[in-house]
């Protein structure tokens, strides 16, 4: 059950799943310290199907304490961060403008993520924004470092193809209808503002491996999810992505922020969209 009372099906929650692999410890981290934070879930789609069991927690590091080095190295290795990872983390963290902490499931995966976010110009078209460590928590299968570098674009014109550029022709015929909506939705209800003033766009490479995808960070259109409800179920078809359990998430999901759109190639070259959306702490026991 939801925080407004709707109900998804799923036999094994984001809870049940993550509640002994650094889960609880976030959590208790969260309820004993008065910290500013934002809490996001997110539905990954791709020829797998549906996974939505993935949260990721933001806190600023201007509200942490002064313990903040040690206790977020405390959640990482509650979270299983292989070794080399935790020293590379615990130099870094003095640089970091916000801490991120994220959990995905994938298939029989379980994977931990935490990231390190720095300070980049508003006007910077090259700075390295977000440095992402990625592990599977159950094994020592390839971690991954992942990098999010800013980038901008000066014509509204020039931001869906480039959103598109990392997907194959026929994806990308599909999935552009999906931003356009978006940033359409926006220029109706604010005729007189420019779209790009309010979006954050990020090209996404890994190290190691083929991956790329865009990351367009839209919470400040301040857009629901439900601007894509109507279109999604074609969407998925014509990819050729199962679209069982869709419903049941937009039940739960249409009427919260839309957070990121996200979408490319995966490592082993799949097509891949991620939609992010803020949610609250006590929904996670529901999906």
């Amino acid at each position: 059950m939801t925080a407004d009372g709707k109900q998804l099906h799923v036999a094994e929650t984001f809870e049940s799943v993550f509640e002994h692999l650094g889960w609880s410890e976030v959590r208790s981290w969260l309820q004993q310290n008065e910290m500013a934070f934002l809490f996001e879930r997110s539905a990954r789609f791709d020829a797998d199907g549906l996974e939505p069991r993935r949260a990721l927690v933001s806190i600023p590091t201007v509200s942490l304490t002064k313990n903040a080095a040690t206790e977020c190295l405390q959640i990482c290795r509650a979270m299983r961060m292989p070794e080399h990872f935790y020293e590379v983390v615990s130099r870094m963290m003095s640089a970091a403008v916000f801490v991120h902490f994220g959990f995905e499931a994938a298939q029989d995966l379980r994977i931990g993520k935490f990231y390190l976010q720095k300070a980049v110009s508003e006007n910077s078209n090259q700075g390295l924004e977000f440095l992402g460590f990625k592990w599977p928590i159950q094994c020592a299968a390839k971690c991954v470092v992942t990098r999010y570098h800013r980038r901008t674009v000066e014509r509204i014109e020039s931001l869906i193809p480039l959103l598109l550029q990392a997907l194959p022709a026929s994806h990308a015929g599909i999935l552009g209808p999906l931003y356009e909506r978006v940033l359409n939705s926006f220029a109706a209800a604010m005729p007189d503002e420019d779209p790009l003033s309010r979006v954050r766009l990020l090209e996404v490479t890994e190290e190691g491996s083929n991956r790329r995808s865009w990351d367009l960070n839209v919470y400040d259109l301040e857009q629901n999810v439900s601007c894509l409800a109507d279109l999604l179920p074609d969407c998925l078809r014509a990819l050729g992505f199962p679209s069982q359990g869709l419903q049941s998430w937009l039940k739960y999901s249409k009427d919260t922020t839309l957070g990121h759109l996200a979408a490319g190639m995966s490592r082993s070259q799949q097509p891949f969209l991620t939609i992010y959306h803020q949610s609250a702490v006590g929904d996670v026991s529901v999906f």
